[in-house]
């Protein structure tokens, strides 16, 4: 079986060689979010439903 890096589904890498832009993405999401949060509401539907989270077995023992 293929074994998978320990930093390989991290957006922007990790250990000593992470993304030279990683600190600037989060700033900029930030932003992203406040702007976004600033101009709409957000409220849950009517017809919402409860999510139900099961984290697989793979996931737990890494």
């Amino acid at each position: 079986m293929k074994t998978i890096r320990i930093y390989a589904y991290f957006s922007f890498g990790g250990g000593p060689r992470d993304c030279i832009g990683n600190h600037f993405a989060w700033m900029e999401a930030v932003l992203v979010l406040a702007t976004i949060a600033k101009r709409y509401r957000l409220r849950v539907a009517s017809n919402h439903h409860e999510v139900k989270l099961h984290p697989s077995r793979s996931a737990i023992n890494q």
